[in-house]
Parts: structure tokens; sequence; C-alpha cells
């Protein structure tokens, strides 16, 4: 069962961020640890203001388990840094030092290292062509291998993210459902629950609320199947603004929806929410 009051505590304990910081302004303190003990859902404004506080983004691609580049573990490490604290201008510098290149040697660090200079290329600039580029070389370094691995389920689905950033709804469909085909035979690991992000964020690009959110449940299913809490705060966060979206359109002007979608994705008949 997706447990969302631990989803907040553990991304605000990650954070290194009191109770009383998270909710000053935003909520009592009392309330807080209700909704962190998972007797109350947060509404959907409450649940918005609470990610931007823990600087949760609707954007950034994270990762759990990073990947290698290079021989030198110092580099190694130093990537992860920059990475997971989303400095993609620092990153890219870094990955552009020849003695960065030339420490590349397999066709695993191979594929790493393009895929680390796309991830910077779509979240620095607005020309997508070299992170195109980028992806597709990644991904020709991943080889004929019969089994995906998921990094190369991750370049297809942020090259299908490229895609429908350029409107090319069929080539994003196309290379989404590449990165998911046969995904429930793969062994678990955590960095598969941003596949499911990237494709939320690719179908609210073009409107399809419904199929958004369907993709955001299937993850979280699949991360609670798993024990996993990756990407979930986010996962949440991004369901609630797509409701916030849909209930601004005519036809969508019920203000239960989010709470129903909570319910139901908690398993929870009622789930009162703050």
């Amino acid at each position: 069962m997706v447990n969302l009051g631990e989803i907040i505590r553990e991304a605000r304990e990650n954070k290194l961020i009191s109770q009383k910081e998270l909710c000053e302004s935003l909520c009592s303190q009392s309330a807080l640890s209700e909704i962190e003990a998972n007797k109350y859902a947060p509404s959907k404004q409450l649940l918005i203001q609470i990610c931007k506080r823990l600087s949760i983004s609707s954007t950034d691609l994270c990762l759990q388990q990073n990947y290698k580049v290079s021989k030198c573990a110092d580099f190694n490490r130093i990537i992860k840094r920059l990475y997971n604290s989303s400095d993609y201008r620092g990153l890219r510098n870094f990955l552009n030092r020849p003695t960065l290149l030339n420490s590349v040697q397999t066709s695993q660090q191979t594929q790493a290292y393009y895929f680390y200079l796309a991830i910077c290329s779509i979240q620095l600039d607005l020309d997508l062509d070299n992170a195109k580029a980028f992806l597709k070389l990644s991904l020709a370094s991943s080889g004929k291998r019969h089994k995906r691995s998921t990094l190369t389920r991750l370049g297809n689905a942020a090259l299908a993210l490229i895609y429908a950033k350029l409107d090319l709804k069929n080539s994003a469909q196309t290379y989404f459902d590449l990165a998911m085909h046969n995904l429930d035979k793969d062994n678990y690991d955590g960095n598969q629950n941003t596949l499911f992000f990237i494709g939320a964020l690719i179908y609210s690009h073009f409107n399809d609320y419904n199929k958004a959110l369907d993709i955001i449940e299937q993850g979280l299913k699949r991360a609670s199947t798993y024990k996993s809490n990756f990407m979930l705060i986010n996962l949440f966060y991004l369901m609630a603004h797509i409701t916030e979206t849909l209930q601004t359109h005519q036809e969508f002007k019920d203000e239960t929806i989010y709470e129903y979608l909570v319910a139901n994705i908690l398993r929870q008949k009622l789930m009162p929410s703050i």
C-alpha cells in the first residue's frame, strides 16, 4: 500500500527540514504530524505547497542509482553529486573535461556518458537537437542486447520526452512505448520509477490528462509492490498539478477529483483531507 504520509516524512527528513520549518504558514504542526502518520491526506493545494517547500521538482529526471561513466571512482562520485544536486551546468562542464572523456572506456560507460550529456541539454538548452543527438549516441552504445537495461529504457523515455517537447506526438508515443515494453518482466530497480514520471510529463504535454494520471497510478502501484518510495513524492506532486489543471476545464469542475484519486491510490474508501 502506498503511504503518502511516509513519503512526505521521508522527503522532509532527506532535506533535513523539521516539521516546524515545513509547516510554517502552511498548516499547524499537529496537522502535519497527522498527515505524516497517514491519518489525513493533504489537500491538493497543501500538497503542492509542501512539495515546493521541499524543493520537489516537476521537471528533474532523478535517479536513485547513478550510472558509472568512468574507470575512476572519484569522477563517478563527482558526477553523482552534480547530478543529484541538479547542477546541470556544472555537470556538463565536468563531462566535457578531456581528462574525464579519456577515462570513458566500456560501452556501458559510453552509454551513461551520453545519457548525462543529454539530460544536461534537456535542462539547459532551448534547442533540443543536441539532446536528441546525445540520446541517440547513448542508445547506439547500448548494443543489441536482447534484454533492455533500465538505462536503455530511460534513454528511450527521455527521447520520447524530447519529441513531446517538439510536438511530435507519434514519435513520442513510439519511443515511450519502447521504453515501457515488457517492463514487468525486468528485475526491479528504483530508476524504473522515473519512467512513469517521464510518461506522465509526456501525456500532460499533449493534454491527455487521463492517460497521464493512469501512468502515475501504474507507477505508484509498481513502486508499492517493491516497497520503494523513490520519486513517489514527485509523482504525487505531478498528480496534484494535473488535477488542478483539470479543474480549470469546464468539464472537470468537480472539486473532489483529487481526493478521489488519492483515496483510490491509497486504497482507502475514506481518506479525509486537510
